[in-house]
Formats: structure tokens, C-alpha cells, sequence
């Protein structure tokens, strides 16, 4: 079970390096987003200033959906890999590590952040 982020980017960009991140930190979704459901996946689009900033439009397969609406208030990890196993019949440990993973490329993405302890 992998959780794909996928950036359908409409401009050039450069990927940036990989956050490290924690297992015991909070994330919360930062930012706006128009968000849609087309054909099982789920379309994130940032807003900014007011406009949609299709420079990078994101998709979310199912799992990435329920992990991204947990995230509309802050979760650790943990909380996160609870609310999958929850919806999905998935290995504890795949689950964890893919989890830890797709928070990263999130943060990365700047699509999330982390909560002030």
C-alpha cells in the first residue's frame, strides 16, 4: 500500500529536498484549498490570494483522501495511521510506513504544516 501524491504541475518547478519529520509532531492542513472527488481520486488545488494556483495541482487516491480530511484539525501520526486502518484492511507496520512518508512529501509539498507544541 503506497499513498502517491501526485503533482499535475502546469509550470517547471525543481523538487526541493526531503523534510525530516516526527513521528511525535502535530500537522494540521495550511492553506487553502479547492478540493474536488473526479473519478475516485481527489484533486487539491491551492488558493492564493484569493485565485487557484494551478502551477501545481495535486491528486489523492482513497487513502490520501481519508488521510487529508483527518488532517482539517491537527493529528500526530499516530493518529493519522489509526484513522486508515480504520477505512482500509492494511498491515499495521505498511501502514506506518506509509504514512510517515506521505506526511513527509505533504510537509514538503507545503500542502501541511506542523502545530506549535
Amino acid at each position: 500500500m503506497t499513498i502517491p501524491l501526485a503533482c499535475k504541475s502546469m509550470g517547471s518547478s525543481i523538487p526541493s529536498p526531503r523534510m525530516s519529520h516526527s513521528s511525535l509532531a502535530t500537522y494540521r492542513q495550511s492553506g487553502e484549498f479547492a478540493v474536488r472527488s473526479v473519478a475516485g481520486e481527489t484533486i487539491l488545488v491551492p488558493i492564493k490570494n484569493r485565485f487557484a494556483d494551478f502551477e501545481c495541482v495535486y491528486t489523492l487516491d482513497a487513502v490520501g483522501d481519508v488521510i487529508w480530511r483527518v488532517l482539517e484539525t491537527p493529528k500526530t501520526e499516530d493518529e493519522i495511521v489509526e484513522a486508515v486502518l480504520q477505512e482500509f484492511d492494511a498491515e499495521d507496520t505498511q501502514v506506518r510506513r506509509d504514512v510517515a512518508e506521505f506526511v513527509a512529501d505533504l510537509e514538503q509539498a507545503g500542502l501541511i504544516g506542523r502545530e506549535p507544541s
